[in-house]
């Protein structure tokens, strides 16, 4: 089983009163210099998915020539994994207070080492960053969540006690669908827990469903469900726009 040190995003300076909209649905964007041309086609994958399945369209520009209201990208210039080979997936989404710049930052190189061979972790992270920078909240932090789950608080470790609590102030984009237990925006079982490695048998689990739940098999995904593209496109999109609305 490969190890992951730590997957944290952190969210700076968005709020529940935010508009999260783009002007004609049109993200105007541009890599700091510092990206390397692996990880911007990692990144790009990501874009080019949430435009096959939403009206949402990215427009690379020059940082000379974007416009006040735009997405800023980087990458930290530090390697995936830690001294003991251990992979670290984390990063963060910055807003403006005057709802200009929008800046994705990941933590380290997104296709070296460890992040290399789980290219599929790598992605979802960052289909999880957009979604965050596009207006989406964590689902594990709903004001509903204890109907659907229940927070072994127990396992998790002190330094992730935050990314726990519930989420009084929770977007209305989050709460405009079902919970689902297997979405990109929930945490999995096995996040921010103290027992993490093959030693102590991963047997510490921060998120159980609720008894009686029996829609929640899967706990946290690394792809978006249908419900995931339902609220993305039921904020910025006509509701009709996405196949994802169908049997919903």
């Amino acid at each position: 089983r490969m190890n992951i040190l730590s997957i944290l995003i952190l969210i700076v300076g968005a709020s529940s009163r935010q508009n999260f909209k783009w002007e004609n649905n049109i993200i105007p964007y541009y890599f700091e210099d510092s990206v390397s041309t692996e990880d911007m086609d990692l990144i790009k994958s990501q874009m080019i998915l949430i435009e096959e399945n939403t009206c949402l369209q990215f427009s690379a520009e020059s940082k000379a020539d974007v416009p006040r209201h735009h997405l800023r990208i980087g990458v930290n210039q530090t390697q995936c994994n830690d001294e003991d080979g251990k992979m670290r997936l984390s990063g963060g989404i910055k807003f403006t207070e005057d709802g200009g710049e929008v800046l994705l930052k990941s933590s380290y190189h997104l296709t070296d080492g460890e992040c290399g061979e789980n290219e599929y972790k790598v992605k979802g992270m960052i289909l999880h960053m957009l979604f965050l920078a596009f207006g989406a909240t964590h689902i594990h932090r709903r004001p509903d969540r204890d109907q659907y789950i229940q927070i072994n608080t127990d396992c998790i470790r002190e330094n992730a006690t935050k990314a726990f609590e519930i989420n009084v102030n929770a977007s209305s984009m989050a709460m405009s669908v079902p919970y689902t237990c297997d979405s990109l925006m929930h945490y999995r079982n096995d996040s921010g827990t103290k027992c993490s490695e093959d030693s102590c048998g991963w047997l510490c689990p921060t998120i159980l469903p609720r008894p009686g739940n029996m829609d929640c098999d899967k706990i946290g995904s690394y792809e978006a469900n249908d419900v995931d593209w339902l609220m993305l496109n039921m904020y910025h999109c006509p509701v009709d726009r996405t196949p994802a609305t169908k049997g919903i």
